[in-house]
């Protein structure tokens, strides 16, 4: 399995503009990979994008607990919204392969 890390590596997307592109993505993302019925593969990646945010979390909190000295609860809250953004990431590039069949359809129906 290849693995696309941008959007316009993705040979049915390569020729959409940029803006183009992440709307035909989000649009066949939302409708047959996060609102279908759970699959082994779709599990997987909800659970890496979870855990990512716990994982990084978890040691950037303590990074910065143990460089600073103080140990609060709030330095953990931005290291974990980084973290969810690297799962959401992740769990992009992990949709992509089952969402190439989809493009044609949403890049037909474009306006």
């Amino acid at each position: 399995m290849r693995i696309y890390w941008t959007l316009k590596q993705v040979p049915e997307l390569a020729q959409l503009a940029p803006k183009e592109r992440r709307r035909v993505h989000e649009l066949c993302l939302r409708e047959h990979f996060l609102e279908v019925r759970a699959t082994w593969w779709g599990l997987l990646a909800f659970a890496v994008f979870l855990a990512s945010g716990v994982l990084l979390g978890l040691l950037g909190s303590d990074t910065v607990a143990r460089l600073s000295g103080s140990d609060s609860i709030w330095l953990s809250v931005p290291a974990m919204t980084g973290g969810m953004m690297v799962g959401w990431y992740i769990l992009n590039r992990m949709a992509i392969p089952s969402l190439r069949p989809f493009y044609g359809r949403f890049i037909e129906a474009q306006p």
